[in-house]
């Protein structure tokens, strides 16, 4: 199964800002022509400078809304893993519209903080207008930068 052009400019992305960022092979197919039933824990993992684990995972939407269960729920469980273990975990989304859109890099505990503001409201997805500029990232010719004002510009 091929990546799509966002988990593609992630992995570069990530390459980029931290010593350590491997990239899970999607599943391949069986002896019987279907996927593996294993389920990735997320996209991406590897290490920051200081050594602390990270697992990333990338999410495309071609519109202005983000679906809250395209998030599937191992995902979150692997996610919420690495936090309670005192590693990083990552979330990016790129609402891909208007050719690359905007993207943002946030950690999985600010995401759910925001996630459960927008449930209260009784939404089911979140926009971009839902996440303050800190967390969104630079467009560059072929992928994404770190502005200096993103919030997580500190762990680099």
């Amino acid at each position: 199964m091929s990546s799509n052009i966002f988990q593609n400019e992630v992995g570069k992305f990530l390459k980029n800002n931290f010593p350590v960022a491997i990239r899970f092979d999607d599943s391949g197919k069986n002896k019987f022509g279907g996927f593996q039933v294993t389920k990735k824990p997320y996209d991406f993992f590897g290490a920051t400078k200081k050594g602390i684990y990270f697992g990333a995972e990338a999410k495309k939407v071609q519109s202005d809304r983000f679906p809250l269960n395209n998030l599937y729920q191992h995902q979150r469980e692997a996610l919420q893993h690495l936090e309670s273990n005192k590693c990083k975990s990552f979330l990016l989304i790129n609402w891909r519209r208007q050719r690359a859109g905007s993207a943002i890099w946030i950690t999985y505990k600010d995401y759910i903080a925001i996630e459960n503001r927008i449930l209260e409201s009784g939404r089911k997805s979140v926009k971009p207008t839902d996440f303050e500029e800190f967390w969104f990232l630079e467009r560059v010719s072929g992928g994404w930068i770190v502005p200096e004002t993103h919030k997580l510009r500190g762990i680099l």
